[in-house]
């Protein structure tokens, strides 16, 4: 799909479009190609939380893209969610949104901490405090809460 837009950016380059108009189109096949339907109001949500992102750095824009999958479809957030706390999609997939998921999920199915939780609240905070609140507290509970979180830092 991406690649049908291609020659299109080409000639809008080409033809004197300035960048910023550019990168809007780049930041609406980005989203089609987060498979979001066009014709749904979280369409624009998807455009204003993937527009307000630096955009110079499309190096990134498949993390993100990754990053908003997972948030979405695993997590279960709303873009309205993401939008609230735009500060997650800086932080690592792989590194910090599944293994503080892993752990925080687990804890929330036995009851250990509140199923209210802000995502925001355990993933923009350092690696000390997410240990020093949701893994150090439950280890008597969990015994193996801390090799989970582990494991998943290193998948």
């Amino acid at each position: 799909m991406v690649n049908d837009y291609v020659p299109n950016i080409q000639v809008l380059r080409q033809v004197g479009i300035p960048q910023r108009y550019i990168s809007f189109v780049q930041v609406v096949n980005s989203v089609k190609e987060m498979e979001f339907d066009p014709l749904k109001s979280n369409f624009v949500l998807a455009l204003q939380v993937i527009g307000k992102m630096n955009m110079k750095s499309w190096e990134s824009k498949k993390k993100v893209m990754k990053t908003m999958k997972f948030l979405v479809n695993d997590v279960g957030l709303t873009l309205e969610d993401i939008a609230r706390s735009l500060g997650i999609l800086n932080r690592n997939l792989e590194k910090t949104h599944v293994p503080r998921y892993a752990v925080v999920k687990i804890s929330k199915l036995r009851g250990l901490i509140k199923s209210g939780l802000r995502i925001s609240s355990f993933i923009t905070i350092t690696e000390r405090m997410f240990l020093k609140r949701y893994v150090t507290p439950f280890q008597k509970d969990l015994s193996l809460l801390l090799d989970l979180y582990k494991d998943q830092k290193l998948d």
